[in-house]
């Protein structure tokens, strides 16, 4: 294998024609109808997925990336004695849930994040792997936490499952651009 080959199959530095780029993000599977396939035995392979299937494998994809980076702040809100049916643990799920249909759309090339033209989500770097982490737990508790909150105190609890879903779409999209840039700042210095 060539060095250059190698580079191009780095994350984030897709180098296929008519395919923008930018630091940090992994464009391959918005702009290709592709996917990763496991048969077993460790043989990995791509194969050609339909609209729905590729929508489907990138929800599981980044389902699983929101609960394992995400763990310590939906254990934390669901783990709350809040016994509201419009409470904390409501306003976590439906955040969980809402993020990772947005963000399956934005991985999938469908929804164009907030502030940028490159579409995609994250590349899997040590870097965004931490800044995720961060920012899941961040998300997660202002969400589950303050909807509840807000509710309560506009006096219509009900309320707070909207603002659920409107705080975790607009993370999801504002996700890609942000990570964009710390990914930047980081490799610069």
């Amino acid at each position: 294998m060539t060095r250059e080959s190698r580079r191009d199959r780095t994350p984030g530095r897709d180098r296929t024609p008519g395919r923008e780029q930018a630091p940090g993000r992994a464009t391959r599977p918005a702009y290709s109808s592709e996917r990763r396939t496991w048969y077993g035995h460790g043989t990995l392979a791509r194969a050609e997925k339909p609209p729905v299937r590729r929508y489907l494998h990138d929800v599981t994809t980044v389902f699983a990336e929101l609960a394992v980076l995400g763990l310590p702040a939906i254990t934390l809100t669901f783990l709350s004695p809040d016994p509201r049916i419009y409470g904390v643990s409501s306003a976590m799920l439906v955040a969980w849930l809402t993020m990772t249909a947005v963000a399956a759309g934005i991985r999938g090339g469908w929804v164009r994040p907030l502030g940028t033209d490159v579409r995609g989500w994250l590349s899997l770097t040590p870097w965004l792997v931490v800044f995720r982490f961060v920012y899941y737990n961040l998300v997660f508790s202002a969400i589950a936490f303050g909807s509840p909150a807000l509710g309560e105190g506009v006096g219509f609890p009900p309320i707070s499952l909207v603002v659920a879903i409107g705080s975790s779409t607009l993370a999801a999209l504002a996700f890609p651009r942000l990570g964009e840039w710390v990914y930047g700042r980081l490799e610069s210095d």
